[in-house]
């Protein structure tokens, strides 16, 4: 890629672009693509770093959930079950989509 790539940013310099100032330069084209490149790549890797930082918090939620001796049931809005515990699943003999599909009736 050859050439000269011309873009303008506006800047804000009072009101909201009421009074925008135009700043403009002039780069070689394969720059212009090689940055816009480099900015996918890097937001890639920062959308995956943060998808493996989710996960692994997900994953020690999980353990520290299963972990717990006691029946533990989350509910929704709509007075579903959400999830259960391992030691819910073992007390009462249910399968953990079974407890999905039931209801809770609270008195």
């Amino acid at each position: 890629m050859t050439g000269i790539a011309r873009f303008c940013l506006w800047r804000e310099t009072g009101e909201r672009y009421r009074e925008a100032s135009r700043v403009c330069c002039e780069r070689p084209l394969f720059v212009c693509y090689h940055e816009t490149v480099v900015s996918h790549i890097d937001a890639a890797i920062m959308q995956s770093r943060h998808e493996e930082r989710v996960s692994i918090v997900n994953r020690n939620l999980e353990t520290l959930f299963n972990s717990i001796d006691d029946m533990l049931f989350v509910i929704s809005a709509d007075k579903t079950i959400v999830h259960v515990n391992t030691a819910a699943i073992e007390a009462l003999g249910y399968s953990f989509d079974e407890f999905r599909q039931m209801n809770v009736r609270l008195q």
